[in-house]
């Protein structure tokens, strides 16, 4: 039905109305991240339910690659059909029905027999990452189909600082239920409520207008997967060293895990200051987003890249030249920058170098590749426990200055595509 109105509807306006869409519902599901991928309420949840600081400190990285991953796999199903929006649609269903799957986990077995609610907790929302790491390069193919390419940047920066307004709701509910209620019954409203906003957030993303359709291509079967992948690397220099720098600056990354336990562990921080610190980086996600979106549709997402991997840099520096607990707001600023853009840059970016017809590949390819990386967080944690927190913040540093060079002699694929066009 949206296939046959879009064609009495003007070009315009059916841009409009997906940018509107694609910012709602991304403001919805990113709102939730405060909530799951905030490092607070699964630690605190797991050692609720009897798990140690190992659980603790393997709990992200196992999210990290569960999302990451699968989604090499992604382009050997969806290069066959050609409409993105269905197969989104029903990977975004499967994906919340894990979510609704774990609150009545942790309702029905979290009180009586933690063990077991621990462990179905850990399979469960694995799979809910497995699902969404299928999805997520479809999903960025669709919406680089329903929106205009000079404003992609615009709309992922417009979806951060939504996501983060709204985060601020959802985080005045979480402190409310999870301070009044009673365990278990606290924890799976929370993740009821966070199923809801997700909920909205797929009806939102059913009323997209993919007006085109995508070239059909035969399916790859996985005995030539690595074949493909390798042609790819060898006839594409820019996307090669994108990777490369990616690589060194996701290992970069590393000090941030470990700046608020660096701020409690030198200077004896409150726990008051874990709200303030929290507070500046939604805050600074909420401006910051919508600044760096534009400065990426107007200078490109490399120079974002460079800013976002900038202030990673500097905000290990400053941790480790802090000599009292006020530095520590500033490296929550910049922390704050890197989180509002970083990731969905890095996306256009993996979408410019690709031609039309592979964007699920390159997307795929760039975070599977990327997922062995973010496990250099338990490296880390290792570091720390043996030679204390200066050496991964100088060591991280290192990384960023690395990764920086790297991506300064990698052209932007944007500025080629455009100087051709203009040919």
């Amino acid at each position: 039905m949206a296939f046959f109105l879009c064609l009495t509807m003007d070009p315009t306006t059916v841009y409009k109305k997906n940018f509107r869409n694609h910012l709602l519902e991304g403001g919805l599901y990113l709102s939730t991240h405060s909530i799951l991928y905030a490092p607070v309420f699964f630690p605190a949840l797991i050692l609720k339910l009897g798990g140690n600081n190992v659980v603790v400190g393997a709990f992200p990285v196992m999210v990290y690659l569960a999302f990451l991953l699968p989604q090499v796999l992604s382009p050997h199903f969806v290069r066959t059909r050609a409409f993105r929006k269905p197969i989104v649609i029903f990977l975004g269903l499967v994906q919340r029905g894990f979510i609704l799957l774990l609150a009545a986990v942790i309702a029905v077995l979290g009180h009586d027999y933690p063990g077991v609610a621990l462990a179905t907790l850990i399979v469960v929302f694995t799979l809910n990452q497995v699902i969404a790491g299928i999805a997520s390069p479809a999903w960025f193919d669709l919406v680089a189909k329903t929106t205009r390419d000079t404003d992609r940047g615009k709309l992922m920066g417009l979806r951060t600082s939504l996501g983060a307004m709204l985060g601020l709701v959802n985080g005045f509910i979480l402190t409310y239920v999870l301070a009044t209620w009673s365990f278990p019954s606290n924890y799976s409203a929370v993740i009821v409520v966070v199923f809801c906003f997700q909920l909205v957030s797929i009806f939102l993303q059913n009323k997209l207008v993919e007006s085109e359709e995508s070239h059909v291509q035969a399916e790859v079967p996985f005995s030539q997967m690595y074949d493909r992948i390798q042609t790819i690397l060898r006839n594409d220099a820019t996307f090669r060293r994108f990777l490369a720098s990616s690589a060194l600056l996701t290992i970069g990354l590393t000090p941030v895990g470990f700046f608020l336990s660096a701020a409690i562990s030198k200077f004896s921080v409150s726990e008051a200051y874990v709200g303030w610190f929290t507070l500046t980086i939604v805050i600074t996600q909420t401006i910051s987003g919508v600044l760096l979106g534009v400065i990426a549709d107007r200078y490109g997402h490399r120079f974002v890249l460079f800013i976002c991997g900038g202030v990673v840099g500097l905000a290990s520096l400053i941790a480790f030249l802090a000599s009292s607990e006020i530095f520590f707001f500033a490296v929550f600023v910049l922390v704050g920058i890197n989180l509002s853009l970083e990731m969905m840059t890095r996306y256009n970016f993996a979408v410019d170098c690709a031609p039309a017809n592979d964007r699920p590949m390159y997307v795929g390819l760039m975070n599977a590749w990327l997922a062995p990386w973010y496990a250099s967080g338990l490296i880390g944690g290792w570091i720390v426990e043996e030679y204390g927190y200066d050496i991964v913040f100088l060591s991280g540093v290192t990384f960023i200055l690395a990764g920086l060079l790297l991506l300064a002699g990698t052209p932007d694929p944007r500025t080629a595509k455009l100087a051709l066009s203009s040919k």
